[in-house]
């Protein structure tokens, strides 16, 4: 069983470094996961309550600097102060959650639009 959950908290960490480059995976909350199922795993020996309150704590802080340089980002290209400051934060905090269901929700089917105008 301990192989099982070592092969899954690997699994975890190897998709969080995809997180790194792929923006619709949740990188550092991965990396997390997978560190703390390990320690875990090992009954907190080698990897005890102080180290993962650092690596939580170092997470965090990497999670605002990813939402602070989207917003700012999207600040310099001319987003509004809405958009930059609030819709970032909260699109990225709901993606980070619902990620899986992409798709899902992509592959539900559109109605065509009815608007009639010029050409």
């Amino acid at each position: 069983m301990d192989t099982l959950l070592y092969v899954i908290a690997a699994a975890s960490i190897i998709a969080g470094l995809a997180g790194a480059v792929v923006p619709a995976l949740p990188g550092i909350p991965l990396i997390f996961a997978g560190i703390w199922l390990v320690a875990g795993i090992d009954h907190y020996d080698h990897l005890g309550l102080w180290w993962l309150l650092g690596i939580a704590i170092v997470g965090a802080v990497g999670m605002i600097l990813d939402l602070l340089a989207g917003a700012l980002g999207a600040k310099r290209v001319g987003a509004s102060q809405p958009a930059s400051g609030v819709g970032r934060p909260i699109g990225r905090n709901d993606w980070s959650f619902f990620w899986l269901a992409r798709p899902t929700i992509r592959s539900i089917p559109r109605r065509p639009s009815r608007r009639v105008g010029r050409r």
